[in-house]
């Protein structure tokens, strides 16, 4: 399996829209996107102990190391190099806003809905 992933929301409509978008933009096919629902996230977040993390964030995992919150976003950016205007102002804003936007956005995606097809690898 690829070292890169970015484990998100499968039952959350907004999740979904925004892996497919991504997904997209990735054009070297860098990350695996994993819905925490398959089959797939559910063997790595048994693997890894990330159970109770995807139901609040999303997961990046480059190499060894593993992103959640505006971290995960700003790696997820830096590494596939989209949006470098939203990736520089992630990077200088102090860590507990740019978490507390992130949380204010998380605690209100799934009111968007809760099915959507699943992105293509």
């Amino acid at each position: 399996m690829k070292e890169e992933f970015l484990l998100y929301d499968g039952d959350c409509l907004f999740c979904n829209r925004i892996a497919y978008f991504l997904s997209q933009k990735d054009r070297e096919g860098r990350f695996l996107y994993i819905a925490n629902t398959s089959q797939e996230g559910m063997d790595i977040c048994k693997q890894y102990h990330l159970e109770e993390l995807t139901q609040k964030t999303i997961v990046v995992k480059i190499g060894e190391n593993f992103y959640i919150q505006s971290q995960a976003v700003y790696y997820f950016l830096k590494e596939c190099k989209l949006f470098p205007l939203l990736c520089f102002l992630i990077k200088i804003t102090p860590s507990f806003i740019a978490d507390f936007v992130y949380d204010y956005i998380a605690q209100r995606r799934k009111s968007l809905g809760k099915y959507c097809p699943i992105p293509n690898r």
